[in-house]
């Protein structure tokens, strides 16, 4: 306490009133300190506030400037390193070639777009489907299939069924399989080569756009996914081993027409026929 009070009169004393003072034989001549520049040190040491009635450099009241949060750090590159992915995917996309053009050119696909019997606008109308179910995907194009005879093949397939139990479901598939389909449809020899046959051996198709991206060429940046008219009919439970939809009478006479999931709310389904099903749009997206 008889310290501070030293200090304290020390500081406030006029420059040429300040005296030596000595505190026995481990005395302290202030003045001499004051002039070494370990005395701001020491005052701080003691007291802040006489560092700073000493004549030391008074500390700022200002808050100091905040260095970023690694959070933001770690974010901001989060960002430069998806905005250079972006980059990256759009000179990919202009690489790619689109397999629709040879199509395009054989009037087998249309991107015009025609009313029907409750939109205006066709094509935007399942542009609008598919975005709905996969809103982190960007639509590229949207084509109309245009193939008379699938169109004929499959109404007398659906006359032969006597069912009018027609859904509109998608398809996911790789961007080679694009012109077969749309030229020939969907053929259930292909099932089982690249994906597992959960439902049975035959051509597969979901309410869920989301489900059947599952399926596109994830090593290309144009991806494809169809929009089919499915003569779904009668269900039955799928299973991998049916290479024909299980039998619906004691007698074995009658199948049924499609296998699913799920019996009370199916939302994907597998039929065998090949003509069963007519893609009606295709879509090329990107994600």
């Amino acid at each position: 306490m008889n310290t501070l009070k030293v200090l304290c009169e020390t500081v406030r004393a006029p420059e040429k009133e300040k005296k030596i003072i000595h505190r026995g034989s481990r005395g302290l001549n202030f003045r001499d300190l004051q002039e070494e520049k370990d005395f701001q040190d020491f005052l701080e040491l003691r007291d802040p506030l006489l560092g700073s009635r000493a004549g030391a450099r008074p500390r700022s009241c200002s808050p100091r400037q905040a260095s970023p949060p690694r959070s933001r750090v770690q974010r901001s590159s989060t960002e430069k390193k998806a905005e250079k992915s972006r980059h990256l995917s759009e000179e990919a996309l202009v690489e790619e070639k689109s397999v629709t053009l040879p199509l395009l050119g054989a009037r087998m696909l249309s991107a015009v777009p025609m009313a029907l019997l409750y939109q205006d606008n066709d094509l935007e109308h399942v542009r609008s489907l598919f975005c709905a179910q996969v809103p982190e995907a960007r639509v590229l194009e949207i084509f109309r299939v245009e193939n008379a005879t699938l169109a004929g093949v499959y109404s007398a397939v659906r006359e032969a069924m006597g069912s009018d139990c027609e859904l509109d479901l998608w398809h996911g598939t790789s961007s080679e399989c694009v012109p077969n389909i749309v030229l020939n449809g969907f053929n259930r020899a292909y099932s089982g080569r690249r994906h597992g046959t959960k439902l049975g051996h035959g051509s597969y198709f979901s309410a869920s756009a989301a489900y059947s991206t599952r399926f596109c060429d994830r090593k290309r940046q144009r991806r494809t996914v169809f929009f089919a008219k499915v003569l779904v009919g009668a269900w039955a439970k799928g299973s991998p081993d049916l290479v024909e939809p299980p039998v619906k009478d004691a007698e074995g006479l009658i199948r049924y027409d499609s296998t699913v999931d799920d019996l009370l709310c199916p939302v994907n389904f597998c039929i065998f026929r090949d003509f069963q099903a007519m893609p009606t749009y295709l879509l090329e997206f990107t994600i």
